[in-house]
């Protein structure tokens, strides 16, 4: 909205101010000046200086995009619905989920409660079992020549299973040198925020504060954890819901050799997304540096 100022009889020139809103930014007043023709012309504007877009601090991009991520609390066994490793939940008369590839049963990496998440989570009460499942079997090599980094390959199992359904928790371990079980017993909340790649990507101006900010924060977290932002290792890979086609979200990230004795190629780091549309489609990969 712009207010003329006042002209006064004999004078060349006016000056209006318009005051410019920004989506949740502060308010900028940008000077208008207007000239008159000695004729008695309409006014007509001068383009004002070009203002710099703004950018955010370090406390705007924190409480714009910071999102919570849960590092999860262990102790040996496979006693709870939520665990690392160990015996799965299966359906009645249901099989140990095979390789596609080699057909050896595969190892359970990861089982999630989904109905027994933190607040703030991702899939939190969305019901169901969460599991993933990996072909280790060094003999086939299947992890190579089926292209285990990529999402949807048959060297894994990324599914949700329902438990008020008939069936149970496996009575033995039957995964190829089966790797020990861990079960999670609480969870660590932080807060998380994206890498500059993936704010870039997303438009946000970066300035050398935040860029110093982000590098001295070692944002986002690395290791195992529930929800927060993807710590990438070579760019932004959301996979799309084969389904829908939309970018699949973060729910669960594995870091190599942290609660799962793994390690993805050469130190990389797993994540188990999810679609925010159809939440029992699943998705895994993996990159490494």
């Amino acid at each position: 909205m712009a207010t003329a100022m006042p002209y006064p009889l004999g004078v060349e020139t006016a000056v209006v101010i318009a005051i410019v809103g920004g989506l949740g930014l502060a308010l900028i007043a940008t000077i208008l000046v207007l000239s008159k023709s000695k004729d008695g012309g309409t006014l007509a504007a001068v383009p004002p200086p070009e203002v710099p877009p703004s950018a955010l601090t370090p406390e705007s991009l924190k409480k714009r995009y910071g999102r919570p991520g849960f590092l999860p609390e262990t102790e040996p066994g496979d006693h709870g619905k939520s665990h690392f490793c160990g015996r799965p939940w299966l359906a009645e008369g249901e099989a140990w989920p095979s390789c596609g590839r080699c057909g050896e049963p595969m190892q359970l990496f990861l089982q999630l409660d989904l109905d027994a998440l933190p607040n703030g989570a991702p899939a939190q009460r969305s019901g169901g079992l969460a599991q993933l499942f990996y072909c280790v079997n060094s003999k086939s090599e299947c992890e190579i020549h089926a292209e285990s980094w990529e999402p949807f390959k048959p060297a894994t199992m990324a599914r949700v299973v329902d438990p008020t359904q008939p069936g149970a928790q496996a009575a033995d371990d039957l995964a190829h040198e089966p790797f020990p079980a861990q079960t999670i017993t609480g969870w660590q909340e932080l807060d998380d925020l994206p890498n500059w790649e993936e704010l870039l990507k997303m438009d946000v101006v970066m300035t050398p504060e935040v860029e110093s900010y982000l590098e001295e924060a070692e944002t986002p977290q690395d290791g195992d954890k529930l929800g927060g932002w993807p710590h990438w290792v070579q760019g932004v890979e959301y996979p799309t819901c084969p389904d829908c086609g939309d970018p699949m979200e973060l729910l669960f990230q594995l870091d190599s050799e942290d609660h799962v004795p793994f390690m993805f190629g050469d130190a990389g780091v797993g994540h188990l997304t999810r679609c925010r549309r159809h939440s029992t489609k699943l998705a895994f990969g993996w990159a490494c540096g």
